[in-house]
């Protein structure tokens, strides 16, 4: 309901904690592997450790290192360091990011506004809570249901794992929140549930709410009869009937209590609908984000075991330099691609970190296109000039050849920008989200 300023427990992310709760260390504890999933997502690990390992293994730098263990093959010892020194700098890069995968850091557009409604929840329940003895006792469970969300989201904020990380924590605060808002309604004075009504009449008029226009027409018929004079500041024009009802001065039970609790319902119904379509406008930003972390993943373990496998079967340290080139060409091309389009879009509310996780996946959807390309595009042009089947000479090493297949370079970067055209329509329904929250918000932007 309407905010207000008033002290409320313990903020998530203090390391005092109210009275029958475990010490802040103790869930603390949960930081490290949050901040080893959110480094291990902005910077792909895997691809980091594909890059070095293909340094070592082409590089003259660690001959010194072979030297040293002569009865170990190089391919071997070119994995295993590549790998180990990627692990031993994720572990050590990951320790000053445990801060940032608390509450109030991952998304702090979005904790603020949840701590800043949570006051307000607060600050009306506990003013009703003192006048409880003259409520009648219809309304009991509505006090009940609100103080067990208030539980909950204390609950929920208090604490310190993973869920921040991949935005479950704020979904879960903020259905609490209006599973608690919705309660509010049918408990809370008259003038503040009329001012929730007006804002939810704005909130409808631009949505795509499937029943929006029986929506509204509830909404409003609710709010007539719960105050007559409040009518006439919403807009009726779409429901006026010719004059017959939609006078402002006609006589209705305003005190009548069986009245009363139907308008709290249906006022209730309505702000119900609109938190339910929004909250799974959100959720499917948070579970599309996720799902791209998750390709970043798959695809960085196949990029790394690919090369591996090169690695092994003995593929010449100058073809891997060449597929290495060709890979960081195609993955720069593709991610300043990402960035142009990027920076074309409407960025007007929080996506939850999908734009970041768009950004990452570019480069190396990119990087893998670039190096498929270019062999693709040698196996192609050789049909088409030599014969109609690809010889047993025509072998790898040729096609990975920057002084045989230096042409490789460009194809290497025309590849890397096919993948924004399958990301672009992932960036068109994400679009079409932020649309519809930005139509649903009662104010020009989406507060969440």
């Amino acid at each position: 309901m309407a905010e207000q300023q008033v002290p409320i427990p313990q903020q998530p992310g203090a390391t005092s904690q109210k009275p029958g709760e475990g010490g802040g260390r103790t869930k603390k504890k949960n930081l490290y592997p949050a901040a080893l999933v959110l480094t291990g997502s902005t910077i792909p690990v895997t691809i980091a450790a594909a890059i070095l390992t293909a340094i070592l293994y082409f590089s003259p730098i660690p001959q010194p290192l072979y030297s040293l263990i002569p009865w170990a093959p190089h391919s071997w010892i070119a994995i295993l360091a590549g790998f180990a020194i990627t692990l031993l700098l994720w572990l050590l890069f990951s320790i000053p990011f445990m801060r940032i995968t608390t509450f109030d850091n991952v998304n702090a557009l979005s904790s603020h506004h949840i701590k800043s409604h949570e006051r307000a929840l607060r600050a009306s329940y506990a003013a009703l809570k003192e006048a409880q003895g003259n409520r009648p006792s219809q309304c009991k469970s509505s006090f009940i249901k609100v103080s067990d969300s208030l539980d909950a989201i204390r609950e929920e904020l208090d604490h310190h794992d993973l869920r921040w990380v991949v935005g479950t924590g704020y979904l879960n605060a903020w259905n609490l929140i209006h599973r608690a808002e919705e309660a509010m309604i049918d408990i809370a004075p008259r003038l503040e549930v009329i001012r929730e009504a007006y804002h939810d009449e704005l909130s409808l008029e631009g949505s795509s709410i499937d029943s929006r226009n029986a929506t509204l027409t509830k909404l409003r018929l609710a709010v007539k009869n719960l105050s007559p004079l409040a009518i006439q500041y919403m807009d009726t024009i779409a429901q006026d009937d010719g004059g017959s009802n939609g006078g402002a001065t006609e006589p209705v039970k305003v005190h009548d209590m069986e009245m009363d609790h139907e308008a709290r319902n249906a006022i209730h119904n309505v702000k119900q609908t609109i938190n339910e379509f929004r909250d799974g406008l959100w959720e499917g930003l948070v579970r599309m984000r996720n799902q791209l972390t998750g390709i970043t993943l798959y695809t960085g373990l196949l990029t790394y075991a690919l090369l591996c496998a090169a690695i092994v079967a003995g593929a010449v340290p100058s073809s891997i330099e060449a597929a290495t080139i060709y890979y960081l060409v195609g993955a720069m091309v593709g991610l300043f691609g990402r960035l142009y389009t990027e920076a074309q879009a409407d960025q007007a509310i929080s996506d939850y970190g999908l734009t970041l996780a768009r950004i990452v996946v570019t480069p190396i959807l990119s990087g893998m296109a670039a190096v498929g390309g270019v062999l693709v595009v040698a196996i192609f042009s050789f049909t088409l000039t030599k014969a109609s089947t690809v010889p047993s000479s025509f072998i790898l090493s040729e096609i990975y050849n920057l002084n045989s297949n230096l042409q490789g370079i460009i194809v290497a970067a025309i590849f890397g920008l096919t993948p924004n055209l399958l990301i672009s329509v992932l960036q068109q329904k994400a679009d079409d989200f932020q649309t519809q929250l930005k139509n649903s918000s009662a104010t020009d932007q989406a507060k969440k």
